[in-house]
């Protein structure tokens, strides 16, 4: 502790007086005049000119909960900022960054209030920041210390914190803290923060994964932000309204406000007592579900996708209710406007405002989920499906039971007395938790503990079950192959195919197989054009009838087949169908037999070898589960910091990322420095034959910006050795795609040869295709052309569509138009 504490002097410091002050602010009645420092009501602190009231304020806060909130964010946050800033860098981010970010607040509270009154953005600025205005501030100047994986998460999770507390809290102090966004990062910039330059970064399918559950945790999250926060005026603060009883206590009877039935509360009403206060917790259950599907869906799961979907679209059914039957809803207002005086009109107008963007964003939310959907892939076990049937319905059924059969048997205990019809209509409400209830939509309401018994119990059944049906659902293993993909899988590992074959295991693949189930082609449909990721595999694939039952399939289904990385081993094959082909890649093979780093060629290499061992640095290697999480979480931020850096999205189809190292075939091979950080990494592709396995292909590599100069020769010299000493026959530094090494001057070509060529010179500065065959070129190999072969000239520009979809399924037309122009100038 002692340690850390002299390792964070500032944070120490910060969390300690928020700690003091908040204490001695909650347990000393202001109107006791000695600690009357802490009142920063607009009165005190421009009535008396006393500006200083607002800075004291920075360092406390208004209660018990969001001290206990506060202060862990504090350690956490502002303590590996200040690793990162230095103290005194991070003394200024806070100190500066708060003062700003109340300044720049009230301007613009004024001026909410002056121009937007009629949108209910925030709470008047009459009282002061809070320690979430410096948290903020500090977060985003200290991204500009880390590399560009973590640089966006900071961003992108702070910017949503500040949103989330300013939509569904939307207290003055909220407002601060979204304004420390802009703050913060111009004082990172400041503070010597310009190695980061200001542009969009791409997301591969995990970040945008990573983007999708964040959403879906703000949506849930929020209405508990919003309830916790009662009484803000943010855009989404009707949220709040979800927290209470929808039963109320009215002079020691149980009642409805608002409701048209005799369950409607006596009089007029002037304080309304929840019956029961604490039922919002039985809220969290749905929330409980929201976290685990976000999970699912950070994990790429696609049923934590459509359970987050379902979520949302009964949220929005709920705020439908809430929206439509509030005394101060959309409906209400929007008749009341007519007559409204002016001030009236602000309140109405802020009511009907809040009540529709309340109701739009769970939907909006469910359709970014839809249209995103493509990230989210991974299916789960058809026996997790049927389990979470199982156990949903069961819940489901018992609670239904529970809350009919019990409320009939004491129907004399509601007010008014229930009957068959009543309670059946009624029964979808017993399955929600109470305080998601409108009060006014209510027909009877419980007198009695029995009947309360009935009321309030059904939900909790139904959503603990829901509970744990989700999270059985989620957590299951999941199933990388359906029947198909485990049939070919079968046919790979008993030999056959050619160096693309082992990536027929990806998602998204489909399979045909030959009539006699001894060959399978395996094929992605783009469009009209069926693209094959090279030749069939299997003991059957040499059999020309399985190319010519494969287009015979295509033109059946109205599809134009198209055999992609077809090496010139299986070429000949095709020659039968009088078919075009056209070079698209070089495939550089290596024989591990024949390995060695003798002779003057392979100085390079050697040099290499020698700096990584001079530096500490050691290959190891491991399959994908063997590694620890920190490990995993290193591999996962070495490659989110080369995609994030592209101008254009993260290339697939042949080309694997993070989630092809899961395959437990796929050896990973590491690099380690001394305190067993991940420096570099590469992923091999088992090659088989004859049910065993001869090679590997190289295909993921990722490296530290800053690794020491020849760490990837380093591991592939390593890998080179590994497989020689192992006895294997085949060694593939796989294909470069638009890459070849014959000089383009040199060329037979025709106007297809040097557009491809001009083609993969417009893609180098993005994707450094021909930089990797340079690269290649240092380990002497073979190489080997990889050929498209098509039917008909006619067929290419569809071709070359389907093939861009393939490896660019995220590539828009407009973001390819920008790059090219970028490119020209």
């Amino acid at each position: 502790m002692g340690g850390w504490v002299r390792r964070h002097p500032a944070t120490f410091t910060i969390a300690t007086v928020t700690i003091v002050m908040t204490v001695l602010r909650l347990t000393t009645a202001p109107e006791g005049g000695n600690w009357d420092v802490f009142d920063s009501e607009e009165e005190t602190v421009f009535g008396a000119n006393q500006w200083w009231r607002l800075i004291t304020s920075s360092v406390l806060t208004s209660s018990w909960v969001k001290l206990a909130l506060l202060v862990p964010l504090i350690l956490v946050v502002v303590g590996e900022s200040e690793r990162l800033l230095g103290v005194r860098r991070a003394v200024v981010a806070w100190a500066a960054g708060t003062t700003a970010s109340l300044m720049i607040g009230l301007a613009a509270s004024s001026a909410i209030n002056d121009y937007l009154a009629y949108v209910p953005l925030a709470a008047p600025a009459v009282d002061a920041v809070s320690p979430a205005t410096g948290i903020v501030s500090v977060a985003l100047a200290a991204s500009y210390r880390t590399g560009a994986l973590w640089r966006r998460r900071i961003r992108i999770t702070t910017t949503l914190f500040a949103l989330t507390l300013m939509l569904y809290s939307g207290d003055a102090p909220d407002l601060f803290a979204l304004v420390a966004v802009p703050v913060g990062l111009v004082l990172g910039f400041a503070l010597g923060g310009r190695g980061s330059r200001f542009k969009p970064i791409r997301s591969s399918h995990h970040e945008v994964r990573v983007l999708l559950a964040s959403l879906v945790v703000v949506s849930v999250g929020g209405p508990v932000i919003a309830a916790i926060f009662n009484g803000g005026g943010g855009l989404l603060s009707n949220f709040g309204y979800l927290s209470s009883d929808s039963v109320s206590i009215v002079e020691a009877v149980s009642c409805a406000w608002g409701a048209k039935t005799a369950a409607a509360c006596p009089g007029v009403v002037d304080v309304l007592t929840p019956k029961y206060p604490w039922v919002g917790v039985v809220a969290l259950l749905p929330v409980l579900v929201g976290l685990i599907a976000a999970w699912g869906v950070l994990k790429g799961r696609r049923a934590g996708l459509w359970l987050a979907i379902a979520l949302e679209l009964i949220l929005f059914a709920i705020m439908v209710n809430v929206s439509t039957l509030l005394d101060a809803g959309a409906t209400q207002a929007l008749q009341q406007l007519p007559s409204a005086q002016s001030g009236d009109a602000v309140v109405l107008w802020q009511a009907v405002i809040s009540a529709i963007v309340s109701t739009a964003a769970p939907l909006l939310i469910a359709a970014s989920l839809v249209l995103l959907r493509r990230h989210v892939y991974v299916a789960g076990p058809r026996r997790a499906l049927r389990s979470f049937v199982r156990i949903g319905g069961a819940s489901l059924a018992a609670s239904a039971t529970l809350a009919v059969a019990g409320q009939i048997s004491v129907a004399g205990q509601f007010r008014p007395v229930v009957d068959v019809s009543s309670v059946l209509s009624a029964l979808p409400e017993r399955l929600l938790p109470p305080s998601l209830l409108v009060s006014r939509a209510l027909l009877y309401v419980p007198t009695t503990p029995g009947a309360d018994l009935f009321w309030y119990l059904p939900s909790v059944v139904c959503w603990a079950g829901l509970v744990i049906a989700s999270a059985r659902l989620i957590l299951s293993r999941p199933v990388r192959h359906d029947s198909d993909a485990t049939r070919a899988r079968m046919l790979l590992e008993q030999g056959g195919g050619d160096t693309v074959s082992f990536m027929s295991t990806w998602p998204q693949t489909s399979f045909w197989f030959t009539r006699d189930g001894r060959a399978v082609v395996a094929y992605r449909v783009q469009g009209f054009i069926a693209i094959t990721l090279g030749g069939p595999f299997g003991p059957g694939s040499n059999d020309p009838e399985a190319v010519n039952g494969f287009v015979r399939y295509c033109g059946d289904h109205g599809l134009t087949a198209a055999f992609y990385s077809v090496d010139d081993d299986h070429r000949e094959l095709y020659e039968h169908l009088g078919w075009r082909s056209i070079q698209v890649a070089e495939e550089a093979v290596l024989d591990p037999t024949a390995w060695t780093t003798s002779g003057k060629k392979w100085q390079d290499i050697r040099t290499a070898v020698n700096r990584a061992g001079k530096v500490g640095l050691r290959a190891e290697w491991t399959r994908w589960r063997g590694l620890s999480l920190l490990e995993q979480s290193q591999i996962v931020a070495l490659s989110e910091a080369w995609v994030s850096e592209k101008d254009l999205p993260e290339m697939s189809f042949t080309l694997g990322g993070v989630d092809q190292l899961r395959d437990d075939a796929v050896r990973v091979l590491v690099a380690l420095d001394d305190h067993d950080r991940v420096r570099a990494v590469t992923s091999w592709l088992p090659r088989y034959e004859r049910g065993r396995v001869i090679g590997y292909t190289l295909d993921f590599m990722r490296r530290e910006p800053d690794a020491v100069n020849g760490i990837m020769e380093f591991l592939i010299a390593s890998a080179a050795e590994q497989f020689k000493a192992e006895g294997l026959t085949f060694l593939s530094l796989s294909g470069a795609p638009l890459a070849r090494t014959t000089e383009p001057d040199a060329l037979a070509s025709g106007p297809l040869d040097r557009l491809l060529d001009d083609i993969g010179a417009r893609l180098e500065p993005a994707y450094g295709f021909r930089s990797l065959l340079a690269f290649k070129r240092k380990f002497q190999p073979q190489f080997v052309p990889l050929w498209l072969i098509y039917p008909d000239t006619t067929d290419l520009p569809g071709i070359a569509v389907a093939l861009a979809r393939c490896y660019l399924p995220e590539l828009t037309l407009r973001s390819a138009a920008k790059y090219l122009r970028r490119m020209r100038a």
